[in-house]
């Protein structure tokens, strides 16, 4: 069979149909001979009917010449010749039908190819579909993500990751720069989380959203605002500008802050750290420009904040410090490099000593003895604080005991107690453990707390001033006055002795409003069953108007700077034994 004809269903049928007709014919042409033979042999016989008819068909409708002339056999051929024709009529329509079957067949065959076809069709269309679709959607959900890994979704400003790419482009192209400086500007709000904690998340991010309109408002076009962090914004100048003009920019923003927030009908003031750092060629990659524009920041909060800074080296180096003490810090303790000094507190009265407050010092390595203004905020922000803390209050237990020994009587024993330490759920147990292996009466010993631990969860923290001070220990107020100074602590805490710093001390004179401080200070915790503690007495005339002001009790270099045990036990020898906080 040829190609064409498997190929095409149409011509296999009408092939088909030709090779019957043809083998009919063939069939025919064999058997005429062999018939007629046998019908000249009078085998057959034309049943009479027949014959009559046969005969009025010859008579009617052959002519007579030719009726006479005509055998008489070929009236049986006659009749074989209808019967050949009939024959011939049957076998045609016998194969026409098989014909029009066979072009049925043929023609389901092809329809259903075509559904088929069709049917395919219809699956690659709705395949492509659904593939062009799904890429859509994937190169929707890309842009998405890609968005999303470049914003900031609270505000729809660009974040970290995208002002680093904007950091990395600019330093690609820093010969561009060449002639001039580029500034990234680094803003921290301060007391921020503050207004968090107090008030939600919800007006806290509205407020976000309210800095971000404003901080908008200050930037020309060509400036790229991003948040940061959580309270943390920074803009990257892209006009090119001196030092003059970003420190006006700078003033500016510090001005656009102080205005208050207004939220849910209630004002909010904040203002902002600022730190400005430039780009300069040396810089490796975005991160040290953000780094650096960082460090600005934070030197411009430890200044009080609402102020800006700009970067130089030097503060590479303090950071650089920082880091290292920060590591060397966490190993101190193990290395046995912390050390406790006492400074007495000396009843007015006579110059006796009333009391010792511990004081850290840490022996350095390298650096020698460091006072805890030195290294104190560092174990605060690393939690170190809590392990050294609980070190110093055992160490100071023990210390006391050999004091006591000495002068033979109870002398007060003042520690240091940070917030962190009163946070951890070990706090209590272990001071109460101290407690019972006082030896003592517990009123001789004594917690000093500053009013920044009342900031956060202040009823919590009250709980546990009212529970330590159920066992017998003093609560002391260190720093009064330098920081919230609520009198609402006064009233709702468990505060036994108030301490005035320093600062008031320092500057106290006739006219001075330090010492209307001072004697405010005195009156009101005499008035509220408190006593009085003066810090930093560096001058006899100033422990002569504390006296005349009411205030029994002081400490300073005036009297004695903090010793080690040792010295302080030398002089304890030659003191008298005098009551603690006795009353004229």
């Amino acid at each position: 069979m040829s190609p064409s004809i498997r190929q095409h269903p149409k011509h296999s049928i009408s092939w088909i149909t030709g090779c019957t007709s043809l083998l009919a014919l063939s069939i025919g042409a064999a058997l005429r001979h062999p018939l007629s033979l046998w019908l000249q042999q009078d085998r057959w016989e034309i049943p009479g009917q027949l014959r009559e008819r046969i005969q009025e068909w010859g008579q009617t409708n052959i002519p007579e010449p030719l009726r006479q002339w005509l055998p008489p056999f070929t009236w049986r051929a006659a009749a074989i010749g209808v019967a050949g024709v009939l024959g011939w009529l049957l076998l045609f329509l016998l194969v026409e039908r098989l014909s029009i079957e066979l072009r049925a067949l043929g023609f389901r065959r092809d329809r259903f190819k075509v559904n088929r076809l069709l049917e395919e069709q219809h699956v690659a269309r709705a395949q492509d579909e659904a593939l062009s679709r799904e890429i859509r959607e994937r190169k929707w959900m890309e842009a998405k993500l890609l968005h999303l890994a470049f914003h900031d979704t609270l505000t729809g400003l660009g974040n970290r990751g995208f002002l680093l790419d904007l950091l990395k482009a600019r330093l690609e192209t820093k010969h561009k720069f060449a002639r001039s400086k580029g500034f990234l500007i680094y803003i921290d709000l301060d007391r921020f989380r503050t207004v968090n904690d107090m008030f939600g998340h919800r007006l806290g991010d509205e407020l976000l959203r309210q800095i971000a309109d404003r901080l908008k408002n200050c930037i020309s076009d060509e400036d790229f605002l991003v948040r940061i962090g959580q309270d943390e914004f920074a803009i990257l100048l892209g006009a090119l500008r001196d030092t003059e003009q970003v420190a006006r920019t700078a003033a500016h923003i510090l001005q656009v802050m102080e205005r208050p927030v207004t939220l849910c009908e209630m004002s909010f003031p904040l203002t902002a750290s600022i730190g400005v750092s430039a780009i300069h060629a040396h810089h490796a990659a975005g991160e040290e420009v953000l780094h650096a524009a960082d460090t600005a920041m934070s030197r411009a909060k430890r200044r009080g904040g609402n102020c800006y800074v700009f970067y130089d080296t030097a503060m590479h180096d303090d950071a650089l410090s920082k880091i290292q003490t920060t590591l060397q810090l966490q190993t101190a303790l193990e290395r046995e490099e912390m050390e406790l000094y006492y400074q007495p507190i000396i009843n007015l009265r006579d110059g006796s000593i009333a009391g010792v407050e511990a004081l850290l010092r840490w022996n350095h390595p390298t650096r020698g003895l460091l006072t805890p203004g030195t290294f104190i905020c560092l174990a605060e922000e690393t939690s170190s604080i809590v392990p050294i803390g609980s070190w110093a209050m055992r160490r100071s237990c023990q210390d006391i005991r050999r004091m006591r020994e000495v002068l033979g009587r109870d002398l007060l024993l003042s520690v240091n107690i940070s917030a962190k330490q009163l946070n951890e759920p070990s706090f209590l147990p272990t001071l109460i453990g101290l407690v019972d292996d006082w030896e003592g009466d517990p009123r001789f010993l004594q917690l000093e707390i500053t009013e920044s631990i009342f900031v956060n969860d202040a009823d919590r923290v009250g709980d546990l001033l009212h529970t330590i001070r159920s066992r017998g220990v003093r609560i002391a107020l260190d720093d009064f006055g330098t920081g919230y100074s609520s009198l609402g602590y006064l009233r709702n805490y468990p505060i036994d002795t108030l301490k005035i710093d320093q600062s008031f001390v320092r500057d106290m004179g006739s006219g001075s409003i330090n010492s209307d401080i001072i004697r405010f200070i005195v009156d009101l915790a005499h008035g509220a069953g408190m006593k009085v503690v003066a810090e930093g007495i560096e001058a006899e005339s100033q422990a002569e108007m504390l006296m005349e002001y009411g205030c029994r009790f002081a400490q300073g270099y005036f009297y004695s700077r903090p010793l080690p045990l040792p010295a302080l036990l030398r002089r304890m020898e030659h003191e008298a034994p005098i009551p603690f906080f006795e009353e004229p």
